[in-house]
């Protein structure tokens, strides 16, 4: 895929960015957050720590990664969105007072 991103003009990997970031990454990473509630969750309300003699006393926060990961992961993308858009749509230069 890169061999033939690098061969697009500047507009045309502008619009694949926009149409990757719309129908993969911002869909995937809001499906990984809405299915990690419950699971996260419910490790808070028990306060899950390892069953392993000397595991992780608190793996409760460890599983709280599981929705920060795809929350940071959707602004990521809402920033490369935007981006992109400011590439295929750039916004017009200010007139010059005289």
């Amino acid at each position: 895929m890169d061999i033939l991103y690098r061969k697009l003009q500047p507009r045309s990997q502008a619009l694949l960015d926009l149409l990757g970031c719309l129908l993969w990454l911002l869909p995937v990473s809001a499906v990984l957050f809405l299915i990690s509630i419950d699971y996260v969750s419910w490790s808070w309300k028990v306060r899950e720590t390892s069953p392993e003699p000397g595991g992780l006393p608190a793996l409760f926060l460890l599983k709280s990664l599981l929705l920060i990961m795809p929350a940071l992961l959707f602004l990521q993308g809402l920033s490369e969105l935007a981006k992109a858009w400011l590439k295929l749509f750039p916004a017009p230069a200010p007139e010059a007072e005289t």
